[in-house]
């Protein structure tokens, strides 16, 4: 059952909401929507790295808060999620 209150939600609906924001310029891209979760990835670049070529911790927090306000913002009432990073 999805959790999302629109139902019909699609990741191009998604990429609408990051238009002229942080997320836009950080190269973040919506990868997937599920009934229960939203797939969010960001490069490891110069604009994302701290001096010595590692993802620099606030960017990792851009990501984080990202896909956590936005499946906050489309949830259903009452309905639960958690957010789980993957680095590769």
């Amino acid at each position: 059952m999805s959790i999302w209150f629109h139902k019909k939600i699609s990741v191009d609906d998604l990429k609408e909401i990051g238009v002229n924001t942080m997320a836009e310029f950080l190269d973040l891209k919506w990868q997937e929507i599920g009934d229960n979760y939203l797939k969010l990835s960001m490069p490891v670049n110069t604009k994302t790295q701290q001096p010595y070529g590692f993802l620099h911790g606030g960017a990792s927090c851009v990501l984080a808060e990202t896909v956590a306000v936005s499946s906050n913002t489309m949830q259903s009432s009452g309905a639960t999620s958690s957010i789980e990073a993957a680095f590769k």
